[in-house]
């Protein structure tokens, strides 16, 4: 577990930046093929290392325990594995294919900050045909992956301080994000008895003039509860009685595309 260096703002106790650090004699990751056996892990050692200090915003995030899980499960054999959510299939070979046309060719370059032309020019023509959406290749911006997107996204848009309105349960790495960016996380509940799905009446008493973003993550993850239209025309009605949203004029269409 991650802790913070001196006092700890959320509990006023004395910490530093230690990691309890499991080792195998040989001080080496074991690849799947070379699993240490029962008796190598029971002599394991386990050790305490001081680190350097760090930040403050990710010494005092919360640990990922699904990240532990997954690094067992790893050097594990047999186990069946539910924890990190992948596809059960590997990437399609005509994408392989491609990107190795793209190494031998010699693209491995920098790209456009916003990423390659010829992708963005694809994606405005992607949401001209099918979400309706008139867009400009300026305004098409491609990041690595789905997690740089929203770990970017948090950034520019908090201020330390700001309320971010997010699910619970939640996908933990906006947990993490918020740390990270000194955000305040206000957890909205998505309790078991409302199928997963929250109360749209106890979110507009949750919005406060701090409340900077109102997170929504349908098909939710992890509970996989999936928000109907009518839900996401109150959480749109909310954001707009708050003031966001009012340089949107068109409503339906945004909640289309939600």
């Amino acid at each position: 577990m991650g802790s913070c260096t001196g006092t700890c703002m959320s509990c006023g106790s004395k910490r530093t930046n230690e990691r309890s650090l499991l080792f195998h004699r040989s001080l080496s990751y074991a690849a799947p093929s070379e699993v240490p056996s029962v008796e190598s892990r029971r002599s394991a050692t386990t050790t305490t290392l001081p680190l350097q200090a760090i930040a403050s915003g990710p010494a005092e995030a919360a640990h990922s325990g699904i990240r532990e899980v997954v690094n067992l499960a790893l050097v594990t054999p047999g186990c069946i594995r539910l924890e990190v959510g992948e596809p059960n299939f590997s990437t399609p070979a005509h994408i392989v294919e491609a990107a190795v046309e793209f190494a031998r060719k010699g693209q491995v370059k920098y790209t456009a900050t916003a990423g390659l032309l010829s992708l963005r020019e694809r994606l405005v023509a992607k949401l001209d045909k099918v979400n309706g959406i008139k867009a400009g290749v300026n305004n098409i911006n491609c990041s690595v992956g789905g997690v740089g997107g929203i770990a970017g996204a948090i950034a520019a848009l908090l201020e330390p301080g700001d309320e971010v309105l997010l699910p619970d349960p939640a996908w933990p790495n906006y947990r993490l994000m918020l740390a990270w960016a000194h955000g305040v996380l206000v957890p909205y509940a998505c309790p078991p008895e409302r199928q997963f799905l929250p109360d749209p009446r106890e979110i507009e008493k949750q919005i406060t003039s701090r409340t900077k973003l109102i997170i929504i993550n349908s098909p939710c993850n992890p509970t996989g509860a999936v928000f109907p239209r009518d839900l996401l025309e109150k959480f749109v009605a909310n954001a707009k009685a708050a003031g966001f949203l009012r340089d949107v004029p068109d409503l339906a269409r945004l909640i289309e595309n939600l």
